[in-house]
């Protein structure tokens, strides 16, 4: 065992110290746990007061790659340290007044914006074996200054699973957001857990997989499922209160329908396609009255596939009748086409049932005022005029009627 060195390469120190401490905790070897903590101490000597690891930051467009060496010792002393004697190592500062803590979430910093780290400390020295594309240091701070957003460009080898598994303890401190969204993204389903210490500092101990052994984990996940569980049942609050506003504002778009007599008419089918004409006379809906109304009933058969119900889509057609005021008909672009048509200068006014029915206001917004609410009564009706109209035909009658029924079913 190395008592003393005055190599203060970073990995070197770090595997001493990681390596003493916790043998020396293990077997009661005052030896190993006195080397140890002798180069724990010159390991943190080398975060200046910029938190930065300066041992390893004048590796320029290598720097990344190497300084992230050190987070997982720091997690695995940290660990045998509070164990042993309680001492909150993370959070304690070196001779430069610097935390572990701090180190760890500069270089999170750093890897994102690594500009004035990789100029500020290079020892002019080019390291083309970290350059993946073949560029020297010049080019790749060229490259950086054009482009900041290519700072993944100089991770070499750093990524987001390495550096937050590799430091579980760490990472859930400092970036608690980000350790809770890999922990629900990958590290549940099973994705990720493979990383370990980084580079060739393997020692034995994986510290993600050391915290999930010892249940360490649990406690925090019932926190983010809490806290999930409470965001589903607000989103579901929201839902419900939309859901009640709409069928408030529903109401508002129906009045009262009577009509006289009512003829009706059920055409073959046609493909996916079929419909059926009404004529009703002596119609009157809230105060608006009409001897005669006309409309077609469009149905758009869903294929057997589908999960939108029977009907792909169920409408009721009427003419435009300066419903709309033609000074507002442009507008119609507007919505989608599902709503109305125009044949030969005639413009049909379309007011969906069931799927799709929740961009009717697209259209009703232009009609005026008086007769906004003519088509959602005439749908609400639509059951009683069917009675009406196809008293005699029952089994045309029951078929239309499941249809209509099954599209109410699919409305949002």
């Amino acid at each position: 065992m190395v008592i003393g060195t005055n190599d203060h390469c970073g990995s070197f120190n770090a595997r001493m110290a990681t390596g003493g401490i916790i043998f020396g905790l293990e077997f009661t070897s005052q030896l190993a746990f006195d080397t140890g903590v002798r180069h724990l101490e010159i390991m943190l000597a080398t975060f200046n007061k910029d938190a930065v690891y300066a041992a390893q930051a004048h590796r320029g467009i290598c720097a990344i790659g190497y300084m992230k060496q050190f987070p997982p010792h720091f997690e695995l002393i940290h660990y045998a340290l509070s164990k042993a004697y309680n001492i909150d190592f993370i959070n304690t500062q070196n001779i430069n007044g610097v935390t572990p803590a701090e180190a760890f979430l500069e270089l999170w910093k750093i890897a994102h914006d690594p500009l004035g780290l990789v100029v500020k400390y290079w020892d002019k020295k080019d390291q083309m074996s970290c350059s993946d594309n073949g560029k020297n240091q010049d080019a790749m701070v060229a490259q950086l200054k054009r482009d900041p957003s290519s700072y993944q460009d100089f991770w070499n080898g750093f990524s987001y699973e390495d550096f937050l598994l590799s430091s579980p303890i760490l990472a859930s401190q400092e970036l608690p957001e980000e350790w809770k969204a890999l922990d629900k993204s990958k590290v549940r389903q099973g994705r990720a857990v493979l990383q370990t210490i980084a580079g060739g500092d393997w020692i034995g101990i994986n510290p993600y997989l050391l915290q999930l052994a010892l249940g360490n984990f649990e406690y925090k996940r019932r926190e983010y499922d809490e806290e999930l569980n409470k965001k589903k049942v607000e989103l579901q609050r929201i839902k419900e209160q939309e859901r009640k506003k709409k069928i408030v504002e529903r109401k508002k778009l129906i009045a009262p329908v009577k009509f006289g007599s009512v003829y009706a008419d059920v055409s073959s089918r046609d493909g996916n396609y079929q419909q059926v004409f009404f004529s009703l006379k002596k119609l009157s809906v809230g105060s608006q009255l009409y001897n005669k109304y006309e409309f077609i009933l469009m149905i758009d058969y869903a294929p057997e596939s589908s999960s939108r119900g029977l009907t792909d889509l169920l409408r009721i057609q009427v003419s435009n009748n300066d419903m709309i005021p033609k000074s507002e008909l442009a507008k119609l672009e507007n919505c989608k086409h599902i709503l109305w048509k125009k044949t030969n200068s005639i413009v049909k006014l379309h007011f969906l049932i069931g799927n799709e029915a929740e961009i009717n206001p697209c259209i009703l917004q232009y009609v005026q005022p008086d007769k906004r609410n003519l088509l959602g009564s005439i749908a609400n009706a639509l059951p009683e005029i069917l009675e009406a109209g196809l008293a005699k035909k029952p089994e045309q009658l029951d078929d239309i009627m499941v249809l209509l029924n099954d599209a109410r079913q699919q409305e949002k």
